[in-house]
């Protein structure tokens, strides 16, 4: 739906109230997270306890390519009858795949 300019239901900039300065808000909100005071977080340094966390999301992170995964691989069956060339013979190799 369109809105009418001058139906009292559209507010115009000029109507609203402006934002209270964000710099009142920042100097009154706790240091740290939201429910720990500056002593706890001074505590928690002292402790080893880590304060602030970080996303490794899309950076380098030494060492992270060093795995010990082992690869398991698909084992490919020999074939002990009808094979060419008769029994009495080596089997071949075996296949992994």
């Amino acid at each position: 739906k369109r809105r009418r300019e001058g139906s009292p239901v559209a507010d115009s900039k000029e109507d609203r109230k402006p934002d209270p300065p964000k710099a009142a808000e920042e100097a009154a909100a706790p240091v740290g997270d939201g429910d720990v005071d500056a002593e706890e977080l001074e505590m928690m340094k002292m402790m080893g306890i880590p304060v602030g966390f970080d996303s490794t999301k899309g950076k380098y992170v030494p060492g992270a390519d060093v795995s010990g995964v082992r690869a398991v691989t698909k084992r490919q069956p020999r074939q002990y009858m009808n094979r060419r060339g008769g029994f009495n013979r080596p089997l071949p190799p075996e296949v992994n795949r």
